[in-house]
């Protein structure tokens, strides 16, 4: 599975300014508009990070990197509505 983290949205403002990815993530732009949407979130609900992923309903993005910034949870978007792991 490859994922890309796409916005910061933890509250302080700035935009994720490195491409924060999976190792395996080797895709351009266009790429990503035929990807899965994620969001990362913590314990509280608050949303810390939203992306893209290769492959849906995985832990790895929340296990790879989410859980350093406090998060616990992991949604995917699917038909519109956000659906959690």
């Amino acid at each position: 599975m490859a994922w890309l983290v796409a916005k910061n949205l933890t509250g302080d403002g700035k935009p994720v300014e490195q491409h924060i990815h999976s190792d395996n993530w080797h895709c351009g732009d266009e790429a990503l508009k035929s990807h899965l949407r994620f969001r990362l979130l913590d314990g509280d609900g608050n949303i810390y990070f939203e992306g893209v992923a290769s492959v849906g309903e995985e832990f790895q993005p929340l296990d790879d990197f989410g859980r350093e910034y406090g998060c616990t949870q992991i949604d995917y978007l699917e038909e519109a509505n956000w659906k959690e792991l």
